[in-house]
């Protein structure tokens, strides 16, 4: 192991050299200061990292003859983190692992909460109880902020028959098996079941029915479900789209929200394959104790679950650092550096540079891997994350949250890419406000200027809704959601809210967009927001500056609550040829007060006036020199 350390060293030598010799990463020094470098390679030539790792106090692993102990947990933690009014915007992180085995416990999943079974497949972890795994809605039956909660990797066999997810952005379920039925929201039989405005499945197989409720919209990727239903008396329901799921369909249609705001129709959309699957990386434990990191394979034209290991990379947690919020930056880079895997297990980080992954190009594929929901903070107005060239990078589980210093992105993912080595983006997460009580600001929150990246739930947003609830937040500062600079880039379940400017911008060629949702910045022209003149600036909800795009369920809303804001469109696209690549565009004015808004700007009204228009490519967003 001696003989490793020059060259180990070297190596490290060149990847910091690199990283200095072209962009300074906004501080002007170097990430991995020489000194840091040494220090963390001579522990390296050690030997391989612990396994099984050392846990911190956020990460709970059980058994299956620990039901007493889990139960008096979820409890205690629930009581915590599953109101609206203490969870939503809770400093504390959790999450739940499960060893293999039976579990009869009822587990309520809170916000900043996730729960994963630590199975080879879903199957080798199963809840038994009433309930089991379950996601309630809130106390006023309203889940439009039910947010920041996932499930992962076990299988779900209430005694009730129904496992309940009712929830919305960013709560991912995935890896899942349903013994019964799916309900994404509840029912009550003294009240209307509850309404979302979710939502992203994939990986899930439900033996029974899948129930949307009153979700407005949902992505379904590979799944293998029965049935689909939703709450029809009356509706208020928008845009489902099915990617390479089994079973279930709904028949195939358009609509347009706009024709009937109150009560809109639902548009289903059924695309029988996935063009690249690529799953997220899960954990599993073995009967001695020790973890394991799961890195699925890409699938061509995949078509329903995918839980076969042999379509899998499987990595010993002896090449996987496990960092806290209390671990040094410096040393989470040169693990890193040398090709380690990294969890960023439940906390709050607080970075004065990016955390940077895929640098060294002799790794084909790495892992960072955010247990819920790692928070990433720059406090020097860099990013939280830079993506360096090396193919294969996946990045998952992460919350990035703006700084009170102006960052120019919060994840900047560099030039480069693989076609038979896609890169990933799954269940990554931005906010510009929210938790804050002072300005923050971020030009951009995602930039993706490599090519064949793959973005698998992705939700940007400026926060409408903060502390004291929506309407009161401090300003944040945001011009996009979303810039796609790459080329041959997919999306599937993507999310941009409220931004200042256009909410996304698609430059690169041969993108696809499978699902997209949008609401346009809802308090525009209240003088607290620091937005004027918005609507006449042309701006846009999903804006197409390519010549080959394709999209499929895109969708943009507008809330406004002051007059003057009058948007053309909520989709722009640089030629009537476009039109014929995007399936089912629409828009929705939601607030009664605009439900018609007049197409003469003569009028004081606010809304978005046509779905689609044709504008010239105009990008408004350039590479960095």
């Amino acid at each position: 192991m001696k003989g490793l350390l020059p060259a180990l060293f070297l190596c490290l030598l060149a990847v910091c050299h690199c990283t200095c010799a072209g962009r300074d990463n906004g501080d002007g020094e170097c990430l991995l200061q020489l000194s840091g470098v040494h220090k963390a390679l001579a522990k390296e030539a050690e030997g391989d990292e612990p396994n099984p790792p050392t846990w911190p106090a956020s990460v709970y692993v059980f058994d299956a003859t620990m039901i007493a102990k889990a139960n008096a947990t979820m409890i205690e933690i629930f009581n915590r983190m599953g109101p609206l009014a203490t969870g939503k915007f809770s400093s504390d992180r959790y999450a739940f692992l499960f060893k293999p085995g039976t579990y009869e416990l009822d587990v309520p999943v809170g916000f900043y909460t996730q729960v994963i079974g630590l199975g080879a497949t879903p199957s080798d972890v199963t809840f038994v109880a009433a309930k089991g795994v379950f996601a309630p809605s809130e106390a006023d039956n309203n889940n439009f902020n039910t947010f920041w909660k996932a499930g992962e990797n076990f299988a779900n066999k209430p005694t009730s028959g129904s496992t309940l997810w009712s929830v919305s952005q960013a709560a991912p379920l995935r890896r899942v098996r349903v013994h019964g039925d799916l309900l994404f929201g509840s029912y009550d039989a003294d009240s209307i079941p509850s309404k979302g405005s979710g939502g992203f499945v994939a990986n899930v197989e439900v033996d029974g029915r899948m129930d949307l409720v009153r979700q407005q919209q949902w992505l379904i990727r590979n799944c293998r479900i029965n049935q689909t239903s939703y709450f029809q008396s009356p509706s208020r329901s928008v845009n489902f789209v099915y990617v390479g799921t089994v079973g279930g369909e709904m028949s195939q249609k358009c609509t347009n929200a706009a024709s009937n705001p109150v009560s809109p129709s639902p548009q289903f959309l059924n695309e029988d394959h996935t063009p690249v699957q690529l799953e997220k990386p899960y954990l599993s434990i073995t009967m001695q104790g020790k973890y394991n990191l799961h890195i699925p394979q890409p699938i061509w034209f995949g078509q329903g679950v995918a839980w076969n290991s042999s379509q899998e990379i499987i990595d010993g947690f002896e090449k996987v650092f496990v960092a806290t919020n209390a671990t040094s930056l410096s040393l989470i880079n040169a693990k890193l550096a040398i090709g380690r895997h990294v969890i960023l297990t439940p906390g709050i980080y607080h970075l004065s540079s990016a955390i940077r992954i895929g640098w060294n190009q002799t790794v084909q594929q790495q892992v960072l891997l955010g247990l819920r929901m790692a928070t990433l903070i720059p406090i020097a107005g860099t990013a939280c994350v830079e993506i360096g060239p090396a193919p294969g990078v996946r990045v998952a589980g992460v919350l990035l949250q703006a700084g009170n210093q102006q960052s120019q992105r919060l994840l900047w993912w560099s030039p480069g890419g693989n076609p038979k080595n896609p890169g990933l983006l799954a269940d990554v997460f931005a906010r510009v406000g929210g938790p804050d009580t002072e300005v923050v600001s971020a030009e951009i929150m995602f930039e993706i200027n490599g090519d064949y990246v793959v973005m698998d739930n992705v939700w940007a947003w400026r926060a409408d809704c903060c502390q004291n609830g929506c309407g009161t937040c401090a300003v944040r500062y945001c011009d996009h959601g979303v810039v796609v600079n790459g080329h041959n880039v997919i999306a599937y379940g993507l999310f941009s809210e409220h931004c200042q400017k256009d909410l996304l911008i698609w430059n690169g060629e041969q993108g696809r967009c499978y699902f997209y949702q949008s609401e346009m910045d809802s308090f525009a022209r209240q003088a607290w927001d620091d937005t004027p003149a918005y609507g006449v600036n042309g701006v846009s909800g999903y804006r197409v500056n390519a010549q080959d795009h394709q999209a499929f369920g895109i969708g943009v809303y507008a809330y406004f609550i002051e007059p003057g804001n009058k948007v053309k469109a909520g989709i722009v696209v640089p030629n009537d040829a476009m039109i014929q690549n995007l399936q089912c565009p629409f828009y929705w004015n939601l607030n009664p007060a605009w439900y018609w808004v007049a197409r003469s700007y003569a009028t004081n009204e606010s809304g978005i006036i046509s779905a689609v228009r044709v504008q010239a490519s105009q990008p408004t967003w350039q590479l960095e020199a």
